[in-house]
């Protein structure tokens, strides 16, 4: 009896080293090759869906400009080639011009640095990368061509630096090759609502 019992006692750890090792294997095949099947598929979903189209972009805006009633007094227009350096920071060029129904405020006073048309260097930093919806912070310096309009011609009024900061949010398509910015802008130049700031929007096209 003993000896029947002694005999059974090796299988049974037998059987303990084998489940252990069983495990060991299974574990070791999970890593080796389940994983990578896993990280392959988020690969190939990733893949699949749109990427950015490119780091140059084309931006048109078109702005009514309103006084501080809210009557419509005039519009400001311009475009903008921008370059993505990487993918928080995008540098751009601008062109903008002020276009206001009258010359003077409500008070009788010529608003300040308008109309005219203003050449700008803008860097914007967003976050978070790569996303559909991203919040964004630009920063530019402009130089401000100004004029004033009298009964007999145009003739410059002087021209000026003016310097804005706008924080503002972007939505890109689905295909991202298009986007539309909101942003409020706030500069050392005063506009129609004799205010220093002014709520903007813009669209963009993305390409290679």
């Amino acid at each position: 009896m003993f000896g029947s019992k002694n005999a059974k006692t090796p299988n049974f750890y037998q059987s303990r080293n084998y489940f252990r090792l069983s495990l060991v294997i299974l574990s070791i095949l999970n890593y080796g090759l389940i994983q990578p099947l896993h990280s392959q598929e988020k690969k190939n979903h990733e893949q699949r869906l749109p990427g950015f189209s490119g780091k140059h972009l084309l931006g048109i805006q078109f702005n009514p400009l309103f006084t501080k009633d809210y009557d419509t007094e005039g519009y400001t227009a311009g475009i903008r080639y921008g370059y993505k350096i990487y993918d928080p920071v995008t540098v751009a060029a601008d062109v903008t011009g002020y276009f206001f129904n009258n010359q003077v405020n409500d008070t009788g006073q010529p608003y300040d640095d308008s109309p005219g048309i203003g050449l700008g260097v803008t860097a914007r930093y967003s976050s978070p990368a790569r996303k559909r919806v991203q919040i964004f912070l630009e920063l530019s310096p402009i130089y401000h061509f100004s004029f004033k309009e009298n009964a007999d011609t145009i003739k410059s009024k002087g021209n000026t630096i003016a310097i804005y900061m706008a924080p503002g949010f972007s939505i890109y398509s689905r295909n991202r090759k298009f986007s539309f910015d909101l942003y409020y802008k706030i500069s050392t130049q005063s506009f129609t609502n004799e205010r220093h700031s002014i709520l903007a929007y813009k669209m963009n096209y993305h390409f290679k």
